[in-house]
């Protein structure tokens, strides 16, 4: 066999890293190179041998880390409906089962327990399942009853999440996506999932199941986003959680975990950026393992799907399963010394919150008292100062959106919940439809100096304010302000031609009408001076980009 290695020295670690820095120019390693999860999890640039980890054993064995079977098969397309016409809803189904899904999850909040025979005509149950989310009333003869007592207690029908109605033939959703759409992080998410299933499983038992059934009876339910990497090892770090539920329990029995794409990545605006989201939720919740999957429409925050949304969101899969052949592999990045330290980090951040959840004296009483919206609400709290300040963008949304799209687009239902469901972008959203429905409200961009310098500025400008669906209105003359109906002006140029121009081009803008002038900028040596000419906001990258776009937008209309 030819070693070419052989020809090599040995890597040097210290070598490399004396390389990266001398190529940072005295930029801090740590700060340039490193980063962290929303979970404080360290995220090296380069992983080593050091790294490795244990083996994490084979599929289908405990602690079922790299997959629940050992060898399994192309995973379950479980496509969603929810629509509330029983006609609709069976057209719907129809199509998907055609189009390539394996089994339906039916919502059973949207239909009427009358409607649900008309809906389900035509559907061959021995062939595809289907799963009746919270039915609310019987359930016709060989459909799934899903029982969700997560959702039921955080749309505040049930007053604690509880096990209710269970039968040996129904299934418990343990819903972690109520937790995603609160806010959560990976590991709070699948956190607080365990210390449901734990707090679910007992009480099962209390009613005289077994811990064997109860914990057979349970389907994990869990979102994948646009972190690629994250959404692999989430879904490995939630069996690895399992395995330590079962262990105690005396049982050894994987968990079927049920990925769904997440549904507070999505937008409202740019929709059609969703899809490219929904692939890389999709693809990671292949490659970690999911035994199905949900791929919600792009239109999903706009409200019910049309046929053409909902195929989509079918051939994501198809395409993914037949053509990319992502299900043919199990655990394709086992061993990955990133993915599997990114597993297990996770899966400790994870387990400290359950143990946080069962020092407050379980899952159902953390409910109860407030500590579960508690931690989500902290946790979006700090999201969101991310997400305004672009450190977390949204493409299409604060970050590169479409000025051409200038109609508001629709949103889906907004029903007041105990447990808020929330959406990352929505704060732009708000912004954009407030001036949208005002018309086009123009913004007088003022450029200082040639285009090579003011170029990088002038397209900050452009886009920061078409975020907040401002329209910019160029020139390079003050006198050219008083046509535009603008009131707000906006100096952009490079720093060195502040330095002689930009006091006297703010108070030429002050002098021709403008209500208010901005510069784009580090406040300079002259912040004085163009203070007193009338600047009374220096805008640079970093800022609170949401609440300086609330201002002006409460300002203009």
């Amino acid at each position: 066999m030819l070693s070419f290695s052989d020809d090599f020295p040995a890597p040097d670690p210290s070598l490399w890293r004396s390389l990266v820095e001398k190529g940072l120019r005295g930029a801090a390693f740590e700060e340039r190179l490193v980063g962290r999860t929303e979970d404080g999890i360290r995220i090296p640039p380069l992983y080593l041998r050091a790294d490795e980890l244990p083996d994490a054993g084979l599929p289908g064995r405990f602690p079922f880390i790299r997959g629940g079977a050992a060898s399994r098969p192309q995973w379950d397309i479980r496509s969603l409906c929810r629509l509330p016409d029983p006609v609709a809803a069976n057209r719907a189904i129809l199509a998907d089962l055609a189009g390539g899904a394996t089994s339906i999850l039916l919502d059973g909040t949207a239909l009427r327990p009358a409607d649900l025979a008309l809906a389900l005509d035509g559907v061959m149950l021995d062939l595809a399942p289907v799963y009746l989310r919270e039915p609310a009333g019987d359930v016709p003869a060989g459909v799934i009853a899903l029982l969700d007592p997560i959702e039921a207690w955080a749309a505040g029908r049930e007053a604690a999440p509880a096990v209710q109605g269970f039968t040996p033939t129904a299934r418990i959703a343990v819903n972690g996506t109520v937790f995603d759409d609160g806010g959560a992080s990976d590991a709070e998410e699948i956190g607080l999932t365990i210390a449901a299933v734990i707090d679910l499983a007992r009480q099962m038992e209390d009613g005289g199941t077994s811990a064997e059934a109860a914990l057979g009876a349970m389907l994990l339910q869990a979102s994948t986003g646009v972190d690629f990497f994250a959404g692999i090892a989430k879904l490995r770090a939630l069996r690895r959680l399992w395995s330590r539920v079962v262990e105690v329990a005396g049982v050894e029995r994987p968990p079927l975990v049920h990925a769904v794409s997440s549904a507070r990545m999505l937008t409202r605006y740019d929709r059609w950026t969703n899809l490219l989201r929904n692939t890389i939720a999709c693809a990671a919740a292949a490659m970690g393992g999911a035994d199905a999957i949900t791929v919600l429409p792009h239109d999903h925050a706009c409200g019910l799907p049309d046929a053409f949304a909902a195929r989509l969101a079918r051939n994501i899969q198809n395409v993914l399963q037949e053509e990319s052949g992502l299900g043919l592999v199990t655990d394709p990045l086992g061993g990955s010394w990133y993915v599997e330290q990114l597993t297990e980090q996770l899966a400790g951040v994870a387990w400290a919150i359950v143990q946080r959840i069962e020092m407050a004296g379980g899952f159902r009483e953390a409910c109860e008292v407030g500590l579960v919206a508690e931690i989500l609400q902290a946790r979006q709290e700090a999201r969101s100062r991310l997400v305004g300040t672009r450190a977390c963008p949204i493409i299409g949304v604060s970050q590169f959106p479409d000025p051409g799209e200038t109609k508001i687009p629709p949103r889906s239902d907004t029903a007041r919940r105990r447990l808020p469901r929330w959406r990352d972008a929505e704060p732009f959203e708000a912004l954009r439809d407030r001036s949208l429905a005002k018309g086009a409200v123009p913004v007088f961009v003022l450029l200082v100096g040639p285009a090579a310098r003011h170029a990088a500025r002038l397209g900050f400008a452009t886009n920061l304010f078409a975020i907040a669906g401002l329209h910019c209105v160029i020139a390079d003359a003050v006198n050219a302000f008083p046509q535009t109906g603008a009131r707000l002006a906006v100096i952009a140029g490079a720093d060195e031609d502040y330095a002689d121009r930009a006091v006297s081009l703010a108070e030429g803008l002050r002098h021709v009408g403008a209500e208010d002038v901005h510069l784009l900028g580090k406040p300079s040596p002259l912040e004085g001076a163009l203070r007193e000419a009338g600047v009374s906001r220096f805008v640079v990258q970093g800022q609170d980009m949401a609440g300086y776009l609330s201002d002006i937008v409460e300002r203009l209309t």
